[in-house]
């Protein structure tokens, strides 16, 4: 759900690991759901815009469980396995929120060279820096960085996140004036309806019509 755009429904996952979690005696499961627990409370928090305070804590909070010394201001002092750069990730996100957007750029580019190509985060990571420099009007970042990402999804035969990194290197091709950005975009489109992201697959044509 994380990866497919299902937040609407995380409360049920959330629900479901609190109950999980009841009934787990190792506690080396019972860390890593906990730390499941707080990483979803805390996505939930931020997709519905309830508390963007209370969502930066609990994932420093879920963080410290696997690395107990960690903090915002020393962050770059440690190596993180995939599910810790997925929460280093949403603190970027939440820090972004809260204005503090060079932080958000710093803590992305940190996490990109953290992770190999063949990690599940590398494709996410690519698409969320191009948005950074887009949003930076670095149009030629913006476009390198999405077809890393493509590259990586395609080499290794992860097609998750391969929808939106079509979308961003279409965007970034029509701000360069390259008349390839068309068959982007409708790739783009005809991945969402393969892998039957149709909530994306709107929002997609939504935030077309408004470039376009």
């Amino acid at each position: 759900k994380f990866d497919g755009d299902g937040f609407d429904t995380l409360y049920i996952e959330l629900e479901e690991l609190n109950n999980c979690i009841k009934h787990i005696k190792s506690p080396f499961y019972k860390k890593l759901i906990e730390q499941l627990i707080l990483l979803t409370h805390a996505i939930i928090l931020y997709k519905n815009n309830d508390d963007n305070e209370k969502s930066l804590n609990k994932l420093v909070e879920a963080i410290k469980i696997t690395t107990p010394d960690f903090s915002l201001e020393d962050y770059n002092l440690f190596i993180y396995s995939s599910m810790e750069i997925r929460i280093l990730m949403n603190m970027a996100f939440v820090l972004n929120r809260l204005k503090h957007k060079d932080k958000y750029q710093e803590i992305m580019e940190f996490c990109i060279n953290s992770v190999e190509p063949n990690d599940e985060m590398y494709p996410k990571l690519c698409h969320n820096l191009a948005g950074v420099y887009r949003r930076n009007r670095d149009f030629e970042k913006a476009l390198k960085f999405s077809n890393i990402g493509i590259d990586a999804c395609q080499k290794t035969g992860s097609f998750n996140g391969l929808s939106i990194l079509y979308y961003g290197k279409g965007i970034a091709e029509y701000k360069l004036n390259k008349i390839e950005y068309k068959k982007s975009l409708e790739t783009s489109i005809v991945l969402c309806e393969a892998f039957g992201q149709k909530e994306l697959k709107d929002k997609i044509i939504r935030n077309c019509k408004k470039f376009f």
